[in-house]
């Protein structure tokens, strides 16, 4: 949720000025022609993570899972892209510098591959921010946290995120 804010406020003048609680109660207006009727940003939400878990197509990784197992969560991508991991990036360090990954075959490999999925879709606008494990914490209010949970407990439960 945090994240959708942020993108929102990006590219959604009109939430500029919102709280992050206002923000999620507020009916969503993007991405509407996906689904029938009116939801909430929550219920949105919900039903968009819901969308890609059922899309077999997709890898499902989480971002606490990147942050604790680095070298797992990239065997895991090169595995569902079928690329073999050559024994040099299997002792990668994360934080290589930037000339290393201007200068590393792999990652320039898993970039094009990824630049030339964008290229095909007409319109494809994307935001990348650099999330923190529990920023939530200093976004959600107990209000916010009581109503959030009562749309998707079930489904973060299901993602192996305690309530």
């Amino acid at each position: 949720m945090t994240s959708l804010f942020y993108y929102g406020k990006k590219y959604m003048p009109e939430i500029t000025d919102l709280t992050f609680s206002e923000f999620i109660q507020m009916e969503n207006n993007f991405d509407f022609r996906s689904y029938e009727g009116t939801l909430n940003r929550v219920e949105y939400w919900k039903f968009h993570v819901e969308s890609w878990l059922n899309n077999k197509d997709v890898l499902h990784l989480c971002f606490e899972d990147y942050k604790r197992d680095f070298k797992g969560t990239i065997n895991k991508i090169a595995d569902f892209i079928e690329l073999a991991l050559p024994k040099k990036i299997k002792t990668m360090i994360r934080k290589a510098p930037p000339r290393f990954l201007s200068n590393n075959k792999l990652y320039n490999r898993l970039e094009a591959i990824y630049l030339h999925k964008i290229a095909k879709k007409k319109y494809q606008p994307y935001f990348f921010r650099q999330g923190k494990s529990g920023d939530y914490k200093n976004h959600f209010n107990e209000k916010d946290y009581k109503f959030f949970y009562n749309i998707a407990g079930q489904l973060m439960q299901e993602l192996g995120y305690e309530m």
